[in-house]
């Protein structure tokens, strides 16, 4: 069996177009109470949209549509899926972001 230029060029471009579709976004809806920090922002009491790409070093936080913050971050694993979406608070502060039904959670300095 003889494979053509053009047909290993097609598959090719194929692989190109469906490359976004692998990649994963996580998006966590989140309300706090009180004013709370991540990373050095300090975000009001209100909700908030999170979005993650684990493959990417950063989270973007949302509010009413308009991104508030960007934050490094890096991925760790967690020993179960998270039950539900959620942040880890010590001190007022956002250690780490939990996506419902995710093994791997945002981590922040």
């Amino acid at each position: 069996m003889k494979i053509r230029y053009c047909d290993l060029l097609f598959a090719a471009a194929v692989l190109t177009m469906a490359a976004p579709a692998w990649a994963h976004t996580d998006t966590a809806l989140l309300t706090f109470e009180k004013s709370v920090h991540i990373g050095s922002t300090m975000l009001n009491a209100g909700s908030y949209k999170v979005r993650a790409d684990e493959s990417a070093s950063q989270i973007e936080v949302e509010k009413n549509g308009k991104v508030v913050a960007q934050i490094p971050c890096h991925w760790i694993q967690l020993n179960s899926k998270s039950p539900s979406d959620e942040a880890v608070i010590d001190n007022d502060s956002i250690q780490q972001i939990r996506f419902e039904g995710r093994t791997a959670a945002a981590q922040f300095e």
